[in-house]
């Protein structure tokens, strides 16, 4: 699993100026095995798509963003996990209008 802690190391730096205690290397066993879900990896390759590990984190850290959280919620890892595998066919709007209003004051 070192390639992901890796990964996720990398993320985390990305993303330290807008969420300063972002920890996403605690996650990577979970990250794992929400990506190696059988409608995610149907070959049962044990393979992980950087771009189902983009849209996961990404869309995790948008939700979270929106909350003013400082770390990435794991409701909101899970749930965007669930929106992957399970509801593939749901949009999700996120307003974070607001919160980018008050980042200017």
């Amino acid at each position: 699993m070192k390639p992901w802690r890796d990964i996720l190391l990398a993320l985390e730096r990305i993303y330290r100026p807008s969420f300063p205690a972002l920890n996403l290397q605690q996650w990577t066993g979970s990250i794992y095995t929400w990506l190696t879900h059988p409608l995610l990896d149907p070959q049962k390759s044990g393979r992980v798509i950087m771009d189902h590990l983009m849209k996961l984190i990404t869309i995790a850290l948008e939700w979270s963003y929106a909350q003013g959280e400082k770390d990435v919620s794991p409701k909101h890892l899970e749930a965007a996990a669930e929106q992957l595998t399970l509801r593939r066919d749901v949009m999700y709007l996120i307003d974070a209008i607001e919160r980018n209003e008050e980042d200017k004051d």
